[in-house]
């Protein structure tokens, strides 16, 4: 539920992979606000998409100085 968004924005989560067999619960309406509302608030999503290019992409986060994951 995007009005949730602030537990995760709170506990400093920096990234969500989102490929599982729940992801469609609340179907394409919900993926996509999942989706919008977690990059609105820069978390990097994994797993999902809007097109298979998209959903294979890795999310790709910086550990500062020292490279990236």
């Amino acid at each position: 539920n995007p009005p949730n968004v602030a537990c995760l924005t709170a506990a400093k989560i920096d990234c969500c992979v989102l490929a599982n067999n729940h992801i469609l619960d609340w179907g394409v309406v919900g993926l996509f606000d999942t989706m919008n509302t977690l990059h609105e608030v820069q978390i990097k999503t994994a797993g999902v998409g809007v097109n298979r290019e998209q959903a294979e992409t890795p999310a790709i986060l910086s550990t500062g100085d020292r490279g990236r994951v």
